[in-house]
C-alpha cells in the first residue's frame, strides 16, 4: 500500500484543485488504501497486483498534479522503496515498472493534450528513477546476503547447540555408567561401551599402566566385531616412537589414520587387524597429574578419520572416567586388603589349631592356596649351613628330608640371610636357581623367609608354570602369611621337640613305643590319601635272654644301645624312624616303601647288626648278637596299620622258626585278621 502512504500527502498537493475533484481524488485514494488492506489480508498472492495498483495510482496522482512540477514524480519512487526489504528482483521489476507508467504519462501529456515538455527533464527524471531504483535493488540485495549469513549461521549455530547438547548428554550418561559401580573390571566395560555410542565409533580399548610402570595392559574391550580373547590382558611396551609412549609422554591425544600399517601401533597391530581398525585416536586417561592409562577408539571405515574436535572430545571423556578409574581402584585395594585380613586371620586360627609340627606344615600349604594360586611350594627349615626340607606339596616326596647346602645354593641362601621375599623369573635367572629338570615346568618362584623375633628360622618355596605370576603385591601378601606361618612353624616345633623328649626310649635315646603309635597314625593317614605302599619292620635281638642271663643286665642293657643306635644310623630318609618296641624288640616305619624295597632294607640292618661282633656264646643262631626282622607290606587305604602291624608280627615268627638271623617277607593284601604269634623262645 503505496496509496495509504502518499494519501496525504497527495491531499496536501491536490488542495489547490476545485472542491468536487479534491473530494472525489481524497476518496479515491483512501477507499483505495482500505480496499488494498482488506483484500490483502485475505488474499496475500495477489500482493503483486495491488503493487502495480500503487505505481498506477501514484502515476495518474503526478498526472493530476501537473507534469511540470519536476519534484512530484517522486512519488513514482515510493513504491519501488516499499521492494528494498523484500528482495532484489521485485525492487528491480518495481524501477521498470515505474519507468514505464512515467514514460507512459510523459508521452500522453505530449501527444494527446500536446503539452510542450522538456527534453532534459525527461532524461533527468528518468536517470532518478533508474538511480533510485539501482539503490534499492543493491539494498535489497545486501539485505537479501545479509538474512541469508544469518539464516546459515542461524542453522548452524541450531546444529552446532543440538550437536553439543547431544554431547553432553552422551557425556552425562558416560559419567553416570562409570560411577553406578565401584568395581574396576565392570566399570572400565561399561565406560569402553559407552564410547562407543560417543564416537559412533567401531571399538574402545582401554588400557592401564601396570604395576611395574613399563607397560600398558589392556584391560576393557568393546566392538561391533567379535573381540579376540587375546586383545584382553595385552601388555603394550612403552618402546620408543610408540602411540601409547608418545600420549602418556606428551599428555595430548593422538590421531593415527593408517592403523594397521603405522609403526606407533606395532603392539597392538594382530589386534587391531583382527578387529579391522582403519583409524585410530589416542587420549590419555589422567588423574591427579598422573597418566594412569590410555583410550583407545577405533573405526573399521576406511573413508573416516577422526577430527581434532574428536581428539578434544576423547580428551574430556578420559578426563570423565579417570577419577571413577581411581576411586575403583583404591576400592579394589581395599576390597582385597580386607579379603586378604579375613583370609590371614582364618588361615592363623587353623595353622595354629594344631601343634603337631607334621600337621602344622601341611596346614600351612593348604591354607597358602587362600592367598595365591600356585602349582608347587616346600618348607624348608634352617639347620647350621644348610636347609631341609620339611614339607612339600606338588612336588615328589622324595623331596622331604633334603639338605640342601646354602654354599653352593644361592637362591637358598638369600632365603637365608635376607628378610625380604625373593621373586625369580626362570629362565632368566637360572644362575642362583639351583634345580635341575624336576622343575623345568617352574617359570615364577616366590620365596618368603620365615622370621620369629627378627630370626629367620626357614623359608617357604612357592613355584608357578606361568610367566610372571607373581609381583611385588603377591609377595607383600605371601609375607604377611609367611609371618603368622612362621610363628606357628616355631611353635610346633618347640612342643614337637619337648613332646619327643618324653617320647624317647630312656635306655637307648631312640622312640619309645608312646612315640611309635602316634607317629605311626600320622604317617598311615598320609599314605592313605596317596594310596603309596608302607611298609613295617618288626626286630627282635635273637636268644637275648639268654645272653642277660650270662653276662648280667648292665651288659643286657649295652647291646640294646648298640643296637639300637646301628637301627638309627642306617635309616635314609627323614619319613623313615625306629621305635624300641619293647624289651628287646624293635620296630622300624619305612613310608613310600614297597615289599622288595623293604627286604633288601631289612637285610642291610641284619648284616649291620652282625657285623657289630657282639660276642654271644649262648645263641643257637651264631656266635655274636643278631637279629630276626620281620617284614610286611601293604597299600594304604586297601588294608588298616594294625593288620600290618600283625603280619609283621607274623613274619618276624617265622624267621626265627626258620633259625633266626634272617629276614622274612610277605605283603597284606586284606584285612583279615590273624592270630596272634604262639609262645617262642626269646
Amino acid at each position: 500500500m503505496g496509496a495509504l502512504a502518499i494519501a496525504a500527502h497527495n491531499i496536501y498537493v491536490l488542495r489547490s484543485f476545485a472542491i468536487a475533484p479534491f473530494a472525489v481524488v481524497t476518496a479515491f485514494l483512501l477507499g483505495y488504501g482500505a480496499l488494498s488492506v482488506l483484500l490483502l489480508r485475505r488474499h496475500p498472492g495477489a500482493a503483486w497486483a495491488f503493487h502495480v495498483g500503487d505505481l498506477a495510482v501514484c502515476t495518474v496522482v503526478v498526472y493530476a498534479s501537473g507534469a511540470e512540477h519536476s519534484w512530484l514524480f517522486a512519488f513514482l519512487l515510493i513504491p519501488v522503496w516499499n521492494q528494498t526489504h523484500t528482495n532484489a528482483k521485485r525492487a528491480a521489476v518495481s524501477g521498470v515498472l515505474a519507468t514505464l507508467f512515467y514514460l507512459a504519462m510523459l508521452l500522453f501529456v505530449r501527444v494527446v493534450e500536446e503539452r510542450p515538455l522538456a527534453t532534459s527533464l525527461i532524461i533527468f527524471r528518468t536517470i532518478m528513477i533508474a538511480i533510485v531504483t539501482t539503490y534499492c535493488v543493491t539494498s535489497a540485495i545486501i539485505v537479501q546476503r545479509s538474512r541469508r549469513r544469518f539464516t546459515v549461521a542461524l542453522t548452524d549455530a541450531q546444529r552446532d547447540a543440538l550437536e553439543n547438547a547431544a554431547t553432553l548428554t552422551a557425556l552425562n550418561r558416560l559419567t553416570q555408567a562409570v560411577t553406578m559401580t565401584p568395581e574396576v573390571a565392570p566399570m572400565l566395560d561399561t565406560a569402553a561401551g559407552e564410547m562407543l555410542t560417543l564416537f559412533n565409533a567401531s571399538g574402545c580399548m582401554i588400557a592401564l599402566i601396570d604395576e611395574k610402570q613399563d607397560a600398558l595392559e589392556i584391560v576393557a574391550c568393546r566392538a561391533t566385531r567379535p573381540v579376540p580373547s587375546a586383545v584382553f590382558g595385552l601388555r603394550i611396551p612403552f618402546t620408543e616412537g610408540a602411540a601409547c609412549a608418545i600420549v602418556t609422554r606428551t599428555r595430548r591425544p593422538l590421531i593415527v589414520p593408517e592403523a594397521q600399517t603405522s609403526p606407533m601401533l606395532e603392539a597392538t597391530r594382530d589386534a587391531l587387524r583382527a578387529l579391522s581398525a582403519q583409524s585410530v585416536l589416542v587420549a590419555p586417561i589422567i588423574t591427579h597429574s598422573d597418566v594412569i592409562g590410555t583410550i583407545n577408539i577405533h573405526t573399521d571405515d576406511p573413508r573416516r578419520r577422526f577430527t581434532d574436535e574428536e581428539a578434544m572430545l576423547a580428551t574430556t571423556a578420559a578426563a570423565q572416567v579417570a577419577a571413577p578409574i581411581r576411586n575403583a581402584r583404591l576400592y579394589d585395594a581395599e576390597r582385597r586388603a580386607r579379603l586378604l585380613n579375613e583370609r590371614l586371620q582364618q588361615a592363623g586360627r587353623e595353622i595354629t589349631e594344631s601343634l603337631d609340627l607334621n600337621e602344622t606344615l601341611e596346614r600351612i600349604m593348604v591354607n597358602l592356596r587362600g592367598v595365591l594360586d600356585f602349582d608347587a611350594g616346600s618348607i624348608q627349615l634352617l639347620e647350621g649351613d644348610a636347609m631341609r626340607v620339611l614339607a612339600v606339596h606338588g612336588h615328589s616326596q622324595d623331596e622331604v628330608g633334603r639338605v640342601r647346602d646354602l654354599a653352593t645354593h644361592g637362591y637358598n641362601r638369600r632365603l637365608a640371610t635376607s628378610p625380604e621375599p625373593v621373586i625369580l623369573h626362570l629362565p632368566e635367572a637360572d644362575d642362583i636357581w639351583p634345580y635341575d629338570i624336576d622343575f623345568a615346568a617352574v617359570r615364577t618362584v616366590l620365596g618368603l623367609p620365615l622370621i620369629v623375633h627378627n630370626k629367620i628360622i626357614g623359608a617357604m618355596s612357592i613355584d608357578s608354570h606361568k610367566q610372571d605370576a607373581y609381583d611385588q603385591k603377591d609377595a607383600e601378601a605371601a609375607m604377611a602369611f609367611a609371618r603368622v606361618a612362621a610363628v606357628a612353624v616355631d611353635h610346633a616345633r618347640l612342643y614337637t621337640s619337648v613332646r619327643e623328649m618324653s617320647m624317647l626310649d630312656p635306655l637307648t635315646g631312640i622312640p619309645n613305643r608312646r612315640y611309635f603309635d602316634d607317629r605311626l597314625d600320622n604317617e598311615w593317614r598320609r599314605a592313605a590319601r596317596n594310596r603309596t605302599p608302607f611298609s613295617v619292620m618288626m626286630i627282635d635281638v635273637d636268644h637275648f635272654k639268654a645272653y642277660n642271663d650270662h653276662h648280667g643286665h648292665a651288659a643286657g642293657d649295652v647291646v640294646l644301645q648298640r643296637v639300637a643306635a646301628a637301627l638309627q644310623g642306617a635309616l635314609q630318609r627323614a619319613t623313615d624312624f625306629v621305635a624300641r618296641y619293647g624289651g628287646e624288640e624293635f620296630v622300624a616305619v619305612l613310608p613310600a616303601t614297597n615289599l622288595a624295597i623293604a627286604t633288601t632294607h631289612a637285610e642291610r640292618l641284619r648284616r649291620r647288626i652282625e657285623n657289630l661282633a657282639i660276642q654271644h656264646g649262648h645263641s643257637s643262631a651264631s656266635t655274636v648278637v643278631t637279629v630276626s626282622i620281620g617284614v610286611a607290606t601293604a597299600v594304604a587305604g586297601s588294608a588298616d596299620a594294625a593288620s600290618l602291624m600283625i603280619a609283621a608280627d607274623q613274619q618276624l615268627y617265622s624267621a626265627k622258626r626258620a633259625g633266626r638271623n634272617g629276614v622274612a617277607a610277605a605283603a597284606v593284601v586284606s584285612q583279615e585278621s590273624t592270630s596272634s604269634r604262639p609262645a617262642l623262645e626269646a
